[in-house]
């Protein structure tokens, strides 16, 4: 559970991803871009503790449900995060800056 009001792209989720937990994140910094939600975590409006509780009930209550958003969140990171494809968009980044 990443609750911040203010985040780039957390390690901590992207850690839990890689262990194929399921992750519950406010949509601030770079996290709704690595997180889909409903598919690959929860992505929770910030400063809402109601939808941010509602999504915590229901990963601990629905545990098909967070296994199968913990599978999905290792395969995207896999697929997404890979070096080859962090250094294409960098070097991307940098020609569109030039």
């Amino acid at each position: 559970v990443l609750s911040s009001l203010s985040e780039g792209t957390s390690n901590a989720a992207l850690e839990a991803m890689a262990l194929e937990l399921p992750v519950i994140v406010t949509g601030v910094g770079g996290m709704p871009e690595v997180i889909e939600d409903g598919v690959t975590g929860w992505v929770v409006p910030p400063s809402n503790p109601a939808k941010l509780a509602e999504s915590m009930i229901r990963a601990v209550t629905n545990s098909s449900l967070a296994e199968q958003l913990g599978q999905a969140g290792r395969a995207s990171l896999a697929k997404g995060l890979t070096l080859e494809m962090q250094s294409s968009a960098i070097r991307k980044m940098y020609g569109d800056l030039l």
